[in-house]
């Protein structure tokens, strides 16, 4: 699907006074840049996201853990305290 319209854009170049061979070429160089630099941004944000997710799901289990851990810490002193 393209991000543009490429006959629209080679209109408008040639409406502002550019050749009409070249107003297709400079259309087409534009649409397959920004259809280059979306793939781009899909592959950017894919690895940047997997990275993320798993920095946080590390951080996640470290800050779980240490509740389980305070809680068993809890549950013993209240039973020590209380036989």
């Amino acid at each position: 699907m393209p991000i543009t319209n490429t006959l629209a854009n080679a209109q408008e170049l040639e409406d502002a006074g550019i050749p009409k061979n070249q107003a297709e070429v400079i259309a087409k160089v534009i649409e397959q840049a920004q259809h280059e630099s979306q793939i781009d941004l899909k592959e950017f944000f894919r690895t940047e996201l997997k990275a993320a997710l798993a920095e946080t799901k590390s951080d996640l289990l470290i800050k779980i853990f240490g509740i389980v851990v305070g809680c068993i810490t809890i549950a013993v002193t209240v039973l020590k305290l209380f036989p």
